[in-house]
């Protein structure tokens, strides 16, 4: 069978109302943020002082130590008596197998020695002999000349020495004694007494 025309639709009935949505709930309030401490105030220490540098100390002095002293020359012995063999004498003259000692006898009471009769032997044979004249200066070119005074009489002989330099007035010889006046090599107007 066939069907028939369909009819006309119906008129769609009006929509209802939305609901009213319901409110939102209230945000809670944040809570208060806390202040900040204060940042520490410590102060930077203060940087120390430089130490100055000392003052230089002086240079020392400087000099040349004083020359020492030069050292004493040792005196030379007397002069011996010519060799009678014949060797060179004090006086430089050259002996001979014959030579003889230079010896002047005197019976005077005083007599005065000098270069012009050194390396001598004064035979004294006068018991008054009383007084002896030295040179009044001496070399040390000079050293080791000598008199030697021989006392051949059987008294103490107490002689005043003029110019005696180094040597003690008065010098005393003893009987059959003698004593030797000798210049010195190592000191200026210095006499030695053997």
């Amino acid at each position: 069978m066939s069907t028939g025309p369909q009819g006309v639709q119906g008129i769609q009935g009006t929509q209802g109302q939305q609901g009213i949505a319901g409110p939102t709930g209230i945000q809670g309030s944040q809570g208060i943020q806390g202040i900040p401490g204060p940042t520490g105030g410590g102060n930077t220490g203060s940087t120390g002082v430089a130490g100055t540098t000392g003052p230089t100390g002086p240079t020392g002095a400087v000099g040349t130590g004083p020359t020492g002293a030069a050292g004493f020359v040792g005196s030379n012995g007397a002069t011996g008596p010519t060799g009678w063999t014949g060797t060179t004498g004090p006086t430089g003259v050259t002996g001979s197998a014959n030579a003889m000692m230079l010896i002047t006898e005197t019976s005077a009471t005083s007599l005065t020695l000098a270069s012009s009769n050194w390396n001598r032997f004064f035979f004294l044979s006068n018991p008054g002999f009383n007084s002896v004249t030295l040179p009044a200066a001496t070399s040390t070119a000079d050293g080791g000349n000598f008199w030697a005074l021989r006392n051949s009489t059987t008294n103490y002989l107490s002689v005043s020495l003029v110019n005696t330099l180094s040597l003690t007035s008065p010098l005393v010889i003893p009987p059959t004694n003698t004593s030797t006046i000798a210049i010195s090599g190592a000191t200026s107007n210095t006499f030695l007494l053997f």
